[in-house]
C-alpha cells in the first residue's frame, strides 16, 4: 500500500521470479529484502506458513522474511523508521507502484499493529504451523 506522500509497504512476486517486501518511509526512502522463489527458498504450489515483518526495537529497524518459523532473510536497518503514520491496508500481489500484479491464494492474513518480542514471534509462528497442519 501507498499513501500519497510515498510511504507503506508491498509484498509481490516479481517478474525475476523474487519475493520482494519493500517498505517506504515518509521520505520516500525504499528499504527491501528479496529472496528467491522456488522450493529452497519461498515454494510455490503448496501451502506455507510465511510471514513478512518490519518493526521497531527502539534504536533501529528490523525486516524480515519468514517460512515455516526460519528466517530466510533479515535487513537491520541503523535507525527508527515511524510506522505510526503509514496505513498497511491496501493490496498484496503487486509493487509500490501497482505494477508486477500476480495471483495467488492467501489464506489467513493477519497484521500486528506493535512489534513483537522474539517469543511472542515465536508463539506465534508456531499457533499458525500447528493450526494450519504445516510440515516444516
Amino acid at each position: 500500500y501507498t499513501k500519497d506522500d510515498g510511504s507503506g509497504g508491498s509484498f509481490y512476486l516479481s517478474a525475476s521470479d523474487k519475493f520482494c517486501f519493500t517498505i517506504t518511509d515518509n521520505n520516500g526512502e525504499p528499504y527491501s529484502i528479496e529472496i528467491p522463489a522456488g522450493p529452497l527458498w519461498m515454494p510455490i504450489a503448496h501451502a506455507a506458513y510465511f510471514a513478512v515483518e518490519a518493526g521497531c526495537d527502539g534504536q533501529r529497524t528490523i525486516m524480515r522474511i519468514s517460512l515455516n518459523g526460519r528466517i530466510l532473510r533479515e535487513n537491520i536497518i541503523p535507525f527508527v523508521i515511524n510506522f505510526e503514520d503509514m496505513d498497511f491496508s491496501g493490496n498484496l500481489g503487486s509493487n509500490r507502484l501497482g505494477f508486477e500484479n500476480g495471483g495467488f491464494d492467501l489464506y489467513y492474513y493477519c497484521l500486528v499493529g506493535r512489534t513483537l518480542n522474539s517469543k511472542e514471534s515465536h508463539k506465534f509462528s508456531e499457533y499458525l504451523i500447528t493450526r494450519f497442519e504445516i510440515e516444516c
